[in-house]
């Protein structure tokens, strides 16, 4: 098994010493106007742990500005989407959740229940195009995965989960049985 190298695409940012005008000069990089509207919300993905919903996001930034709109939320995050700054990833229900990249090409492990997404490098993924190659003679111009499935903390919490609810149930088997 190809053991691979993780960070969390937040890490990269949250917590480092990115300053608001070097965010503001990566917006620009990118072709996007920086209004204060806009870093507000791109800061708040920056800086949190896992993926956000927009409605998260507004919801968190209304406090500090009620002026902000729901709409401008949601046109910021496509905005930022189509430059590639920020993923987008479907939670249960068919709610995007979106998580802080970056300008670098990357791929993703999404924790479907911490909502914590990691980088998977592209060093990761060449042995799968070569196979690609190899086996349909296709060569990949461009790709983006997203795996979804349960980080290791989130496994570690579904077995001692699970083990919890296997003795509860026989606790209660025991109890049913001393009755009869």
């Amino acid at each position: 098994m190809v053991k691979a190298r993780l960070r969390s695409c937040l890490k990269i940012y949250a917590g480092t010493t990115m300053t608001r005008e070097k965010l503001i000069d990566i917006l620009r990089d990118n072709g996007i106007h920086p209004t204060s509207q806009r870093i507000e919300v791109t800061e708040k993905l920056i800086s949190s742990a896992t993926s956000l919903t927009a409605d998260e996001i507004y919801e968190s930034i209304k406090v500090d500005n009620p002026c902000l709109g729901k709409a401008t939320v949601f046109r910021t995050l496509e905005t930022l989407s189509s430059a590639g700054l920020v993923r987008r990833f479907e939670r249960p229900g068919h709610v995007y959740a979106y998580v802080w990249c970056g300008t670098e090409h990357h791929h993703h492990l999404v924790c479907t229940r911490c909502h914590r997404s990691f980088e998977l490098n592209e060093d990761e993924i060449v042995p799968l195009l070569l196979n690609i190659k190899q086996k349909y003679g296709f060569s990949v111009n461009h790709l983006t995965l997203d795996f979804y499935g349960l980080c290791s903390q989130c496994q570690l919490e579904s077995t001692e989960d699970d083990s919890l609810a296997l003795h509860n149930s026989d606790s209660v088997s025991n109890k049913q049985n001393k009755r009869k």
